[in-house]
């Protein structure tokens, strides 16, 4: 279908399988974009309550969602252990369709052992929120740039694609992580991270974020929305995100996850 919004912006897409979107931007840029899973039922999946994948069960479980077709399967920062290490390492030699992710701190070793385990990518977070910030790493906005600097440009020169996101996003101050979006795309980012932490975003909220966001990088960098259902609203967030331009989407089967988990493969599939 193709329809006008608030008078100025077009889109027009295609669903079921094969979603592509063009739109114009700020009156004037046309794009046209596919939408992309991140699955991450072996990452965030593994922080709920009473989840214990072994060894087989992550192959398994890789393995099925390559079939099912999502894009991206996110898995655990190999620094954790030695056996996240080996199962990194292990799903990345399986020779899937899906790109292969680590989620991982904004620190150098992390990195290194994600780039060891032989992953497709690295994602990187850092906190950008006043409260976590302090109680986590204590640095400001402009230091945060500066740590992400170095480590991003490893990861480029390693030859894996590379995604800096604002850890509680909607927690921080807009102004704030529009600069730290900016400087990432300059650095060369495949694309930004806007997560709603602690899924107190709504969804209007969320087509105002991601629209501003997506007017201070570049057309060609991707963003992704990762967003968690405390309220409820994690499909209808996911949704307004790709309508104000997010690319990719992180989902988890059954949307499992911390405390009341993320967006449900599942059912942002049926959405679509």
């Amino acid at each position: 279908y193709q329809r006008r919004v608030h008078g100025k912006q077009w889109y027009q897409r295609r669903v079921h399988g094969k979603q592509w979107y063009q739109r114009r931007v700020h009156g004037k840029q046309w794009y046209q974009r596919r939408v992309h899973g991140v699955d991450s039922t072996l990452r965030e999946g593994e922080q709920f309550s009473s989840c214990e994948f072994t060894s087989e069960d992550r192959v398994y479980v890789a393995k099925t969602l390559d079939d099912v077709g999502v894009d991206y399967i996110e898995v655990v920062n190999p620094i954790a252990s030695h056996t996240a290490f080996r199962d990194a390492q292990a799903i990345s030699r399986m020779g899937l369709s899906a790109k292969i992710l680590t989620h991982v701190r904004c620190h150098m070793s992390d990195v290194k052992a994600s780039v060891e385990a032989g992953v497709d990518g690295v994602n990187i977070y850092m906190a950008t929120s006043d409260a976590p910030r302090q109680h986590s790493h204590g640095k400001t906005v402009d230091a945060v740039i500066e740590t992400a600097r170095g480590i991003i440009d490893y990861v480029l020169e390693s030859g894996k694609e590379v995604r800096f996101s604002c850890e509680d996003a909607f927690r921080s101050d807009l102004e704030e992580i529009l600069k730290v979006y900016r400087e990432m795309d300059k650095l060369g980012v495949h694309r930004v991270g806007v997560a709603d932490t602690v899924g107190v975003a709504t969804p209007l909220q969320v087509q105002q974020v991601i629209n501003e966001v997506r007017g201070v990088i570049s057309d060609d960098t991707g963003i992704e929305f990762h967003t968690h259902n405390d309220t409820g609203c994690c499909i209808a967030n996911a949704v307004m995100a790709l309508e104000a331009g997010a690319t990719h989407i992180d989902t988890c089967v059954l949307g499992i996850g911390e405390r009341n988990g993320i967006t449900p493969l599942g059912g942002f599939l049926a959405r679509m």
